[in-house]
């Protein structure tokens, strides 16, 4: 059974929170199970939580646990900072926030915020991943032991992967995107100990997948053929006719499509600077043309290589 993970608003934990650590995603060993009894198996706001904190936006990290103390990874969006942040076990109290600043607009989607991974712990140091921000290191005081920077991610998606520790490695899938990469660095110093970039698709082989019905045009993988319901333009035509049609006549008229470039601008600028790169656009879409309710959006937990 699984800890309870970070919600949007707040970090819980069960009334009968075992004396085990859980050091990282999905517990000690990766499995997600634990080998504590008599744990809760249901729980609200209110049922079955010894206390609650608010966190200061939407959040993907799960909380991590050692001792007496919970660390989670969390993004100050407005302030353009990378955070990770120290909780008491006994009572929820806030220890400390320790982060690093980041300015630079980096593409992620509307349910992946940033700070998504998970951190990792051996009891004397904290390692999370701060997406293109760097992999930092922290004491259990909230000092920086060290950080590595390994460039810029660049993904639809963004990104969460989360680090995990192998004896003295720390190991992280620095990715996806086109610089994608297994890197595993000295958990003490964060020197690199070796990388290895993931093998490449021959040619070939991803002409067979493209014709074997894998999403290639004119199969019925990712819309070929007349029947294009999943279709990237299918989706989006009915969040568009949804989102602009006044009259509620299911079509749009001139003056109805027209009217929204400016109401998707004002989202998608939110400097107000005039001009939005490709990358604003990436990040802010979800903002301007949010999925219709039930709509399958892409899923975010897919570029969370754990």
């Amino acid at each position: 059974m699984k800890l309870p993970t970070a919600s949007s608003l707040a970090v819980l934990l069960s009334v009968s929170l075992c004396p085990a650590n859980w050091p990282g995603w999905r517990g000690a060993d990766g499995t997600g199970i634990t080998s504590e009894n008599n744990l809760p198996e249901k729980w609200s706001a209110k049922e079955n939580v010894k206390w609650r904190v608010d966190l200061p936006e939407r959040n993907n990290s799960s909380p991590i646990v050692w001792g007496e103390k919970v660390f989670v990874a969390q993004a100050l969006s407005g302030e353009k900072k990378r955070t990770l942040m120290c909780f008491t076990r006994a009572d929820g109290k806030q220890l400390w926030q320790s982060g690093v600043n980041y300015t630079d607009n980096e593409q992620t989607q509307r349910d992946n915020p940033y700070c998504s991974a998970t951190p990792v712990t051996d009891g004397e140091r904290v390692i999370v991943s701060f997406g293109s921000a760097g992999l930092y290191c922290y004491d259990f005081a909230g000092t920086e032991v060290w950080h590595r920077d390994f460039g810029k991610m660049n993904h639809i998606f963004g990104n969460g992967s989360s680090p995990m520790l192998a004896g003295n490695a720390c190991v992280l899938n620095f990715g996806p995107d086109e610089k994608a990469r297994l890197i595993a660095v000295d958990k003490t110093t964060g020197k690199t100990i070796w990388e290895v970039e993931p093998p490449k698709i021959d040619p070939a082989e991803l002409a067979a997948m493209r014709g074997s019905g894998g999403g290639g045009r004119g199969q019925g993988g990712g819309g070929g053929g007349n029947n294009n319901n999943g279709s990237i333009g299918a989706r989006l035509a009915a969040q568009i006719v949804a989102q602009a049609d006044k009259d509620t006549d299911k079509k749009l008229s001139a003056a109805e499509f027209n009217a929204l470039p400016d109401a998707w601008y004002d989202k998608l600028d939110v400097g107000k600077t005039g001009k939005v790169s490709a990358e604003q656009m990436s990040e802010k879409w979800y903002d301007a043309v949010p999925p219709l309710e039930g709509d399958n959006a892409p899923p975010h937990r897919q570029a969370h290589s754990r």
